[in-house]
């Protein structure tokens, strides 16, 4: 067996890339052809930068997507909790809140700023970006804002001095559950909550493709809470100019399952 797995080992392996949610007829037509020609691939997932899928699911896919997995009570009560949390701290907004996917560790370098060489491309979006752009379509500073950011990182007070009401989920866990959700022996409890948080706010802020995003974005539409605002470095000053196209022309594949 040893010997077997050194010899794979050594063979050359092709790296095969395969968006999220692959049809059958992707599979026939670009992966069948290569592992005829060599049976060592590496099958590597990426996610379209539009979030856009042209396949459409079947009736017992969206099961599966939508009402298969449920948190335990308990953990839905704790988070409904922090949902409430939020909204009782946006008096300001009617109990409003923006809720931002923003992570220093997907930033170059686990940096909190992007290089001056990348702030005008979409592959990296900072503290500085979102503020901007927040402000730019017209985000009151009383708005209310959650950030996915886990624990405390310089670019917080950045947030925080044009938002005041900015919150992290260290702030508004409750007390007995903190020892629970902030576990770093189970940090899949922390993207729960950003999970779950990120799709009932009234408006959300992706700021890349990934399937973390993508499937908030379908919680989202099941819900019909289809406010999304995606970060952009055009002038308009309109909130409406950055809803994506997967949205406004209903083209994310979860539309399939709710036509």
């Amino acid at each position: 067996m040893d010997h077997q797995a050194t010899e794979i080992s050594n063979q050359k392996v092709n790296k095969v890339k395969v968006p999220n949610m692959v049809s059958k007829e992707f599979i026939s037509s670009k992966v069948e052809p290569v592992f005829k020609s060599t049976p060592n691939i590496r099958i590597a997932t990426y996610f379209p930068a539009s979030m856009e899928q042209t396949r459409k699911l079947n009736p017992y896919a969206c099961l599966a997507v939508f009402d298969t997995l449920k948190l335990r009570p308990e953990l839905q009560e704790s988070i409904d909790t922090m949902v409430l949390t939020l909204r009782s701290l946006s008096s300001h907004s009617q109990g409003r809140f923006v809720a931002v996917d923003y992570r220093v560790e997907s930033l170059p370098e686990g940096g909190s700023k992007c290089p001056d060489s990348e702030t005008s491309t979409q592959n990296c979006i900072d503290a500085n970006d979102i503020v901007m752009h927040l402000q730019k379509i017209g985000f009151p500073r009383e708005t209310t804002i959650y950030l996915t950011l886990n624990g405390w990182d310089s670019s917080l007070e950045h947030f925080r001095k044009a938002f005041p009401n900015t919150y992290t989920k260290d702030v508004i866990i409750p007390s007995n559950d903190k020892s629970k959700f902030l576990d770093p022996e189970h940090p899949e409890l922390r993207q729960i909550v950003d999970i779950y948080i990120s799709s009932m706010a009234d408006v959300y802020v992706p700021t890349s493709s990934n399937m973390f995003n993508d499937n908030i974005v379908a919680r989202r539409i099941a819900a019909g809470k289809t406010r999304v605002l995606v970060p952009g470095k055009g002038s308009s000053d309109s909130a409406d100019d950055y809803v994506p196209a997967y949205i406004s022309m209903k083209r994310h594949w979860a539309y399939s399952c709710f036509c």
